[in-house]
């Protein structure tokens, strides 16, 4: 139905957004990187938790990030916003890290942004000159 913000399949983009937030909820630990962050080098063991629309980064126990995140699937590739709330890096509370996704079974590709930096990823791979990252995560079984 034209202007109701479903797509050819008549599902609502809010709808899709839901599924794929569910499909998110859990713990994921990071099993690749590509990374370009040179203040940055302690990714080796990273966990996401994400709980309704907050993502939360761990390294071992101390707190990395946390945010409230956007989902946009109606996007090719789909987007994923992240709103700081916390950081452990000396980002400003309130910045977005834009990024992409993508959510095959029990792994997760997400690739993101500088938080404040105004470009997205527009494929799933590093860029020195952009500061993207490119993580792949594994969700673990509870």
């Amino acid at each position: 139905m034209p202007g109701c913000g479903c797509n050819d399949q008549g599902v609502h983009s809010e709808e899709k957004e839901q599924v794929d937030l569910e499909k998110l909820q859990g713990t994921w630990e990071k099993v690749y990187s590509e990374q370009i962050i040179k203040q940055n080098p302690g990714l080796t063991k990273q966990r996401l938790v994400i709980e309704g629309d907050m993502l939360t980064s761990m390294r071992g126990d101390e707190l990395d990030f946390k945010g409230r995140i956007t989902l946009d699937p109606s996007k090719n590739p789909k987007t994923l916003d992240m709103e700081l709330a916390e950081d452990a890096h000396g980002y400003k509370t309130g910045e977005i890290s834009k990024g992409i996704y993508l959510i095959e079974g029990d792994t997760l590709k997400w690739c993101n942004a500088a938080p404040g930096a105004d470009d997205r990823p527009e494929k799933f791979s590093n860029n020195a000159e952009k500061n993207h990252i490119l993580l792949v995560f594994k969700r673990l079984k509870k």
